[in-house]
């Protein structure tokens, strides 16, 4: 099994790969609910991506997974300078130049770009 780092503030963990282990959980005296030994829990599609539903004291709570991953894993995910080097390339860029001195679109329309 991969490792786990639990999720602060939850009973649930994340692995390197973005899988999302639920802690074994017992019955709560006087409230109807189920238990379990602990398990793998799916993420829900989500229009920005995945996302993780997780329950403390009787609340639904949700997360983004890339979220979740970039807080807990923050070395298994892609440096920010890379991601914004890639963005400027498909916002039709050199990451040398400016996308205001070339006059074209993006996303970075706002900032200096440079490698």
């Amino acid at each position: 099994m991969s490792e786990l780092r639990q999720i602060p503030g939850f009973d649930y963990a994340l692995t390197a790969d973005g899988r999302v282990w639920s802690f074994p959980k017992a019955p709560v005296p006087g409230r109807q609910g189920r238990k379990h030994g602990g398990m793998w829990v799916s993420p829900v599609k989500h229009p920005w991506g995945p996302i993780v539903r997780m329950r403390r004291d009787g609340v639904l709570h949700q997360r983004s997974l890339a979220k979740l991953l970039r807080d807990i894993w923050p070395e298994s995910v892609p440096s920010l300078s890379a991601r914004s080097h890639a963005q400027a390339l498909v916002g039709g860029a050199s990451p040398s130049v400016s996308p205001k001195a070339t006059g074209a679109g993006g996303l970075f329309n706002h900032q200096e770009i440079t490698c």
